[in-house]
């Protein structure tokens, strides 16, 4: 079918393309580890300060950068490991309840998750999971992209 007189291939030319194109961008850019170091930093002193038991809760409602969370103590509520991407759903399905993680990126910055509960369901795709986590925002793409730029010589030929 058409809509706005675009074919579906149009539709995934014009449309579908670029987001599929920047995630895989972004993608590749997070497994950069030259980018966000401080972030990384920030991130490995918070789990040092969890491991040596500091309040996990306070902590995250201090420092975490989840906006969402963070004045829940990082509280992540009952989710599925398939709701979540999958280096974080790799990591909580990896724990024991009470465990902590390490700090495990993502697309959205540094995590540290402590695995509060698992809730067995009938196959491993409905098994519930309760955790919380502390955020530590990575670098956005577009912020990326133009930090790039503005190291770029640009030059225009008339």
């Amino acid at each position: 079918s058409e809509l706005y007189l675009w074919t579906i291939d149009d539709f995934k030319e014009n449309i579908v393309r670029e987001f599929v194109l920047r995630d895989k961008l972004f993608d590749k850019l997070v497994q950069d580890s030259s980018i966000d170091t401080d972030k990384r930093v920030k991130a490995e002193e918070l789990l040092a300060r969890v491991q040596k038991g500091e309040s996990f809760e306070e902590l995250a409602k201090q420092y975490s950068e989840d906006p969402t969370t963070a004045s829940v103590g990082g509280d992540l509520g009952i989710f599925r490991a398939d709701d979540m991407v999958d280096e974080f759903a790799r990591a909580v399905t990896a724990l024991q309840e009470g465990e902590v993680s390490g700090v495990v990126r993502t697309k959205f910055g540094f995590h540290i998750i402590r695995l509060e509960k698992v809730i067995p369901g009938s196959s491993a795709s409905e098994t519930q999971y309760s955790a919380r986590h502390i955020l530590i925002l990575g670098t956005t793409l577009d912020e990326i992209l133009n930090e790039r730029v503005v190291g770029t010589a640009v030059k225009k030929f008339l």
